[in-house]
């Protein structure tokens, strides 16, 4: 036995020790999954040596390091941390692990055709030897490696008989998806049907052949461009986003390629491609994603006011007065007609999603689908279960103001958009605005000293669910940027945050507030409220993406105390 192949063997072994303490560990009933984050009593300070193990496997987790001695001990350390912790895993660390252990312990294996067809020659000439009949045999070592092979084959048959049945639970499952899709004229998830083409699709001989079938290659999600080289380093978009809208057929219900019925496209209103997103996993249940382009960014915020969408807005309330930018008085009377200008430092509203247009924010989302398969697990799932209910839109025009070191806009608050405290639906938020960055921090509770900041500039984005909506966040910090004109308008606002939001859980737990949310009244001066919200709005018209023509909103007055 050579010094290497002692090597391999012992290596072979702490993977299988690894493996299967790691094993045991997610099969654990008594541990607490990732999305039972109301059971965790591991929180705040206490959560910090989980923080810091869950650190160390990510920075071991490159190619380099990947399966060394420090990988394995690091990996050994977030498993003692998470059993401490009474916990199943965190962020899906331990099932990579696991999925690591397995793929090395089967890397010394030679799955080559080349491999197995000389495999099977060998055996089929040993079955024809006649000099091994009268020797003495030794057969212990014999009978445990021919049980291996007993089992492995009863596995190899399980397997191919599973995999036949999956593959078509696979295609059923996708089949449904589709038909109801094509009811509701919905596109976003064409990244599903399009997975399950590259994953169903790939395993049919009939696709090496160009003469069945040849399947369309979308490269990113597409909407439309009222505004052309708006970014020199963005390839020109198409006319128009060509979608299929229906799933391949098996190859035998294909038609020959002469009567083979053109693609139908679904057009957009404009056009714009949304490039491949990058992502950085922050923490657990929280994302980041970017860049957009300010084009889209534009035709975002245009999106967000649709006509009927109902708001409040407002100053900053003094005494008798209400201030405005740059300390100037406020006080709007009765009901006017105005722009963007016209509604104060901040406000917010709700817009219901199925009236936002098949456009930006449609498309985003797709864009954001197709880089599921890279994310967490965790995300991975929320995103899939995702089902968007509506976009709330909220402004800030800083207008003079400035946010203190060690301080924060408007102070520390809770996600309250959520059915319960158990709600950890996803939710994506854009940055938008003129801004050069905008400091969002969070922190699980507003007692904590220390807190997440996260520097993000105009364009990117985050993904938040579970843990990451039940922090408390502010916005402490803030670099205010140039005005610059450009053929997508100018930005109305400093900053603003766009969230694109499932409220189908709030709704049916907080029937009132919902209805609240989408209608809501006008602050009176008994309200908190009032403090920075005064009036009411109505968008009355749509603006236009090209040149940025602003919107028209109805804007009611506050009433005096």
């Amino acid at each position: 036995i050579t010094a290497r192949s002692m090597a391999e063997e012992d290596r072979d072994g702490v993977t299988s020790t690894l493996m299967d303490c790691v094993k045991r560990h997610l099969e654990n009933p008594a541990f607490i999954k990732g999305w039972e984050i109301e059971k965790r009593t591991c929180a705040g300070v206490k959560r910090q040596s989980l923080r810091k193990a869950s650190f160390n496997v990510r920075k071991l987790s490159s190619r380099k390091h990947k399966g060394g001695p420090e990988w394995v001990k690091a990996v050994q350390t977030l498993r003692m941390e998470l059993a401490a912790a009474g916990e199943a895993d965190f962020d899906g660390l331990l099932q990579e692990a696991l999925e690591e252990c397995s793929r090395r312990l089967n890397a010394h294996v030679d799955h080559s055709l080349e491999s197995i067809a000389t495999s099977l020659t060998t055996a089929e000439t040993d079955l024809n030897r006649d000099d091994l009949q009268t020797q003495k045999r030794k057969h212990a070592k014999a009978k445990q490696l021919a049980d291996r092979v007993r089992i492995i084959s009863q596995d190899y048959a399980k397997a191919v008989a599973d995999a036949q049945k999956m593959k078509g639970s696979y295609a059923a499952a996708v089949e449904c998806l589709r038909k109801e899709l094509e009811h509701i004229g919905e596109c976003d998830f064409d990244g599903l049907l399009r997975q399950a083409v590259n994953t169903l699709g790939h395993e049919d001989p009939s696709h090496e052949d160009p003469s069945h079938y040849t399947p369309p290659t979308p490269t990113m999600p597409v909407i439309t461009q009222v505004v052309e080289n708006s970014i020199p380093a963005t390839p020109p978009a198409p006319p128009c986003a060509v979608v299929p809208s229906k799933i391949v057929p098996p190859a035998k219900d294909r038609p020959p390629p002469a009567e083979t019925a053109p693609l139908e496209p679904r057009l957009a209103p404009f056009s714009l491609a949304v490039p491949k997103l990058k992502f950085v996993n922050i923490d657990a249940g929280c994302v980041w994603l970017g860049t957009l382009s300010p084009a889209l960014q534009m035709a975002l915020l245009q999106e967000a006011f649709q006509p009927g969408a109902m708001g409040q807005c407002g100053g900053l309330a003094d005494g008798q007065h209400i201030r405005g930018a740059h300390a100037q008085m406020y006080e709007p009377t009765g009901t006017t007609t105005v722009d963007w200008s016209g509604l104060g430092l901040h406000g917010s509203h709700v817009t219901p999603y199925e009236k936002v247009p098949n456009g930006a924010a449609r498309a985003l989302l797709a864009a954001v689908r197709a880089v599921a398969p890279e994310l967490p697990p965790a995300t991975c799932a929320r995103l899939a279960a995702f089902e968007p209910s509506c976009l709330r839109i909220a402004f800030e025009t800083m207008g003079g103001r400035s946010i203190k070191p060690n301080g924060s806009l408007c102070g520390w608050s809770s996600d309250h958009l959520k059915g319960n405290a158990t709600d950890g639906s996803l939710k994506l938020v854009v940055m938008l605005g003129s801004a050069t960055n905008v400091m969002e921090s969070f922190k699980y509770s507003r007692l904590d000293k220390e807190s997440l900041n996260l520097l993000l500039h105009p364009g990117e984005m985050l993904l938040l669910h579970d843990g990451g909506r039940s922090w408390v966040n502010a916005v402490t910090g803030y670099t205010p940027g140039d005005v610059q004109s450009s053929e997508s308008g100018v930005m109305p606002f400093d900053f603003a945050h766009l969230q694109i939001l499932d409220l189908h859980s709030y709704q049916r737990m907080k029937p009132k507030e919902h209805l609240k949310l989408l209608n809501p009244p006008k602050p009176t001066p008994q309200d908190s409220l009032y403090r920075w919200m005064q009036c009411t709005y109505t968008v009355k018209t749509r603006g236009e993406p090209a040149g940025g023509q602003p919107p028209t909103v109805e804007l009611c007055g506050p009433d005096k105390a």
